[in-house]
């Protein structure tokens, strides 16, 4: 979302909060919110967006020999 959105624009973020609240050493309380992302998106509202999927490498499959496999521990 970084490179596809600037300063401004809306989005629309779900996940979870948490407040946290703390003394500070002269005896006053606080207290902070903080959020755990699990999905963000742009606002549609005043905006509009092209979608593109991200591409993700497949893994490479082990070779063919079974040079890779050993009973010795991999430490």
């Amino acid at each position: 979302m970084a490179e596809s959105l600037v300063k401004g624009t809306a989005c629309i973020v779900s996940g979870n909060t948490a407040q946290e609240e703390w003394e500070t050493r002269e005896g006053e309380k606080r207290r902070s919110w903080k959020v755990t992302v699990e999905d963000a998106a742009p606002s549609l509202r005043f905006a509009t967006v092209t979608v593109s999927r991200a591409q993700r490498e497949k893994p490479s499959p082990p070779p063919a020999d079974d040079s890779w496999a050993s009973d010795k521990p991999p430490f």
